[in-house]
């Protein structure tokens, strides 16, 4: 994983960017879901780009997903995607590969990234045979206590 270029593949496809606009084949490519300067100044989250990723007629055939810059002002955790994708997991029957703070030193500082407990994926997500994490401010990866 490289500090200054984006993850180029995942579970053999390769990875483009998903902004829930243009088409995209799911069955093909590997989404990127980022939320850029732009989106969030007109109101634009994370929420939004999983939304649409979520009402795809194809979206049972994801296996990988990639998320980068999430949050830009209130340092939101990765709950932000893991509740979400935990909540929809009979829509994702068949994925088997996530990425988590697929962030670039020159889009956000990586101290910055705070992921949070990720723990909720492997109980969602049963044939979850990959996990990368970039950032690991509040990484938990089993419950506390």
């Amino acid at each position: 994983m490289s500090l200054t270029e984006h993850l180029s593949e995942l579970v053999g496809k390769p990875v483009a960017a998903f902004d829930g606009r243009a088409p995209f084949d799911l069955r093909a490519k590997v989404p990127r879901l980022s939320i850029d300067w732009d989106s969030h100044v007109d109101g634009l989250g994370m929420s939004d780009l999983v939304g649409e990723l979520l009402r795809r007629p194809d979206v049972a055939s994801v296996e990988g997903l990639v998320f980068g810059v999430w949050d830009f002002i209130s340092a939101a955790d990765a709950s932000a995607i893991v509740a979400p994708l935990c909540a929809a997991k009979d829509r994702l029957p068949a994925l088997r590969a996530i990425f988590l703070g697929d962030i670039l030193e020159s889009e956000q500082e990586l101290a910055w990234i705070k992921q949070g407990d990720v723990a909720p994926l492997f109980a969602a997500f049963p044939k979850l045979t990959e996990l990368r994490v970039r950032g690991s401010a509040g990484l938990r990866l089993a419950p506390l206590g």
